[in-house]
This record gives structure tokens, sequence and C-alpha cells, in this order.
């Protein structure tokens, strides 16, 4: 049977501490213009600092048996691996197929309102 773990109250102060201060260094770093990459980079880490804050402490992964830590980390792998994957087809889709860059002169079917809010 297994045991259960309660978690002290200045562990899970100090972790809601810490996740509020990444959220503060979240918004901050919005304000800093570091170019795509390094801001989608930067953004995702601190997500994953956040996710295994909140796995480990909050969902008390830290004290529970190593096969659901596996399990957890195991999925998380697979997340990124399939992001890694989806990034690179954004990133270097114009340069293996030249013609996913073209435009072929078509016109967006949605006309802009130049007079406010009256269309007619």
């Amino acid at each position: 049977m297994a045991s259960h773990h309660i978690v002290p109250v200045k562990a899970l102060i100090g972790t809601f501490a810490a996740l509020l201060a990444l959220t503060a260094i979240t918004v901050l770093v919005t304000f800093i213009d570091l170019g795509p990459g390094l801001n989608l980079a930067l953004a995702l880490g601190i997500a994953g600092i956040k996710a295994t804050l909140v796995l480990s402490v909050f969902m008390a992964l830290r004290w529970d048996s190593g096969y659901n830590v596996l399990i957890v980390l195991s999925s998380f792998l697979f997340i990124a691996l399939f992001a890694v994957f989806i990034i690179a087809d954004f990133a270097f889709r114009d340069s293996i197929d030249p013609v996913e860059m073209q435009t072929f002169g078509l016109e967006s079917p949605v006309k802009p309102v130049t007079d406010g809010y009256n269309s007619h």
C-alpha cells in the first residue's frame, strides 16, 4: 500500500513565491526584444521551470516513486520532441520549398473599412 507524503507549509509557500517571481520575470522579459528565436526559447525555459516546480512540489513527485517520475518525464520528452519538429518545419519551410513563400498575386476577400464603423 502506498504511503502519502504531507508537504510542509514552508515548501508550499516557497514554491508559490518562486512561481510568482518567475511569472514576474516572464512579464518583464516580454519588454526586451531578443529576437524571435531567443524570446521563444527563454519563455519556454521559464515555463519549463515553473512546470517542474508545480510537478515536484504541488503534485508531490519529489517524494513519489521513480516510476511515476519516469512516466511524467517521458510525456514531456515526447511533447518537446513534437514541438521541435513543428518549430523546425516553420523555421526552414521556405529554404526547403521556395514555393511556400510566394503569394501568387492573390487579393484578400476582406475589404478594409475606411470610414470608421459605417461600412455601407
